[in-house]
């Protein structure tokens, strides 16, 4: 990450940059779509990793019970993943569950081995909270099926981030 750059929380003025990454992602299957209207509603769960002038990566961070959330959203432009980028995202959301009192974070992904990487670990996929799931109900929000479900507990600190 270079000096220029800042993790922060999502404002009104990068919706239409948010809803660009998501679709972008989208469209490769690695993430859900999200319309506008949903991602404006949900602002506030949304960090961003911005320059001077563009979003470059994006994460959001889903409550889905009392203490417990999902990390949700995760993406980055081609041309600045590797950078370190993603992993500042995953820690701004997950210091932000902290700070909310959540006590996990759960993760539906086909790259378990990078969340692994940053303090995530394997469960099955019934030990994730139904209300998890009930965001994937929708029919424009599918999952594949063979996402691997990862837990991250908030309570216990993890050196890997």
């Amino acid at each position: 990450m270079t000096p220029a750059m800042l993790v922060r929380h999502a404002t009104v003025d990068d919706v239409a940059a948010i809803k660009t990454l998501v679709d972008w992602g989208a469209s490769t299957g690695e993430l859900v779509p999200c319309p506008a209207e949903e991602l404006a509603e949900r602002l506030d769960q949304f960090w961003v990793v911005a320059d001077s002038d563009q979003i470059l990566g994006v994460c959001a961070l889903r409550p889905v019970a009392e203490n417990l959330a999902e990390l949700c959203s995760l993406a980055v432009w081609p041309a600045w993943q590797r950078h370190g980028l993603g992993r500042q995202l995953v820690r701004a959301c997950l210091d932000w569950g902290r700070q909310r009192r959540m006590h996990a974070v759960f993760a539906l992904t086909f790259h378990p081995a990078y969340f692994e990487q940053l303090g995530f670990y394997r469960v099955e996929a019934q030990q994730a909270p139904p209300d998890v799931w009930e965001a994937y109900a929708q029919p424009a929000k599918t999952l594949v099926g063979n996402e691997s479900v990862l837990r991250h507990d908030l309570r216990r600190v993890s050196e890997n981030l």
